[in-house]
């Protein structure tokens, strides 16, 4: 008997969030799925998996904000690739193949089209001017188009449908954890380098991220600085663009000898492992992955209660709509502060700090709150809607 056909699209296979859960998937339903495998750019040093048919609707191309103008032509490809391969559903991942995706339906696509949102679109684009303000115009126009937006947050979902008004079925999907594989990572050791140059007998709080502007480094370091009085050190695991600014906020502050620039590094998990306490002042996220990761080490985490995914992993029984202003929260499992206070957000790391009862309750119920999201769980969820839109869509495709 054939497998039925399904199409999974994303920019490229590299090593963020949505990219994770795309090789998960590619791994995991290959035995029940036919999957073919879209891109639009291709990377030199990172392959897809063995047996996976890989169109790229670009060659060595990545592509900027002036190009969306392709988006119309780059849908009448793939269009044309999945009615020659009779591929009757494509599952998109990201702001491009998405609205590439989506578009095919005026282009008279019979086919299902489901999109996977992974941040807060308004929360995210509203902080890059007018390039942002164009995103969320081609967003309220296009989206619409999908049969299925699957989230990865019920705070995308409010944005989405509440706000923007998109209007089409919804179904959020966490992100899948991988918890062996998060532990067995946890258990790897450090190189010998990084080994001599931390030490983790001093009380370690720890960061992992991109360092890009929205996550707001610039506000975790100016917290950081007011715990001047405690024996502590700031350990950042990242790279990007803001890392010569952040260097030089770090001098400004005088904490040279306290933060300690790691960057980009494949398994922060051994870090995780090691730390006291996970820190982060982002201004938006999707479902952060790091958190979870954070979490199912038994890492007490720290959070911004931005939108949309911290409030649900760390006070999952709150309204995920809330967003503190003015006061810090002790939640279920971590604690959260508000966006953009770098007053508050020091207190809550002096509340880690000095509370050893605390600290100790998070390293014992974060694996338990980890384990909501376990790698069977969210793939079952993965497979029961694809099977429910490809039985939709076979009958007249």
């Amino acid at each position: 008997m054939n497998k039925p056909k399904i199409a999974l699209f994303i920019t490229q296979l590299d090593f963020g969030g949505a990219e994770k859960v795309v090789r998960i998937l590619l791994e995991e339903l290959r035995e029940k799925y036919e999957i073919y495998l879209i891109l639009t750019v291709r990377l030199k040093n990172i392959a897809p998996p063995e047996g996976i048919q890989t169109l790229y609707l670009n060659e060595f191309e990545k592509t900027g904000w002036r190009n969306f103008a392709k988006i119309p032509f780059q849908a009448r490809h793939l269009k044309k690739y999945l009615e020659a391969n009779n591929i009757p559903l494509v599952f998109s991942f990201l702001l491009r193949p998405n609205l590439i995706a989506a578009f095919m339906r005026t282009l008279g696509w019979r086919g299902k089209i489901v999109l996977s949102e992974r941040s807060s679109p308004i929360s995210f684009y509203s902080l890059q001017g007018r390039s942002g303000q164009l995103v969320l115009f081609l967003i309220k126009k296009i989206f619409p188009q999908a049969d299925l937006i699957v989230p990865n947050s019920y705070g995308a979902t409010h944005e989405l449908r509440d706000i923007l008004k998109i209007k089409t079925a919804y179904q959020v999907i966490y992100n899948p954890l991988d918890i062996p594989q998060t532990e067995e990572k946890g258990r790897a050791e450090l190189n010998n380098d990084m080994e001599k140059k931390l030490d983790f007998d001093c009380f370690s709080f720890l960061c992992v991220g991109q360092l890009h502007p929205y996550k707001n480094h610039k506000l975790l370091l100016t917290a950081f600085a007011r715990l001047r009085h405690l024996n502590c050190q700031l350990l950042i695991v990242g790279g990007g663009i803001e890392a010569d600014n952040l260097k030089q906020q770090a001098a400004a502050l005088n904490l040279e000898k306290r933060v300690i620039f790691i960057g980009y590094d494949a398994n922060p998990a051994r870090y995780m492992a090691r730390a006291h306490c996970f820190v982060t002042a982002t201004n938006v996220e999707g479902l952060p992955n790091v958190h979870l990761e954070a979490l199912c080490l038994g890492l007490p985490v720290i959070s911004t209660d931005c939108v949309s995914g911290p409030r649900e992993l760390l006070a999952p029984k709150s309204n995920i709509n809330f967003q503190l202003k003015t006061e810090m929260e002790i939640a279920e499992f971590g604690i959260l502060s508000p966006v953009n206070d770098g007053e508050i957000l020091a207190t809550a790391m002096t509340r880690m700090y000095e509370d050893v009862d605390l600290r100790q309750h998070y390293q014992k119920v974060g694996p338990r709150r980890a384990a909501d999201f376990a790698k069977p769980l969210m793939v079952e969820k993965f497979v029961q809607m694809l099977d429910k839109m490809h039985r939709e869509v076979s009958s007249k495709f």
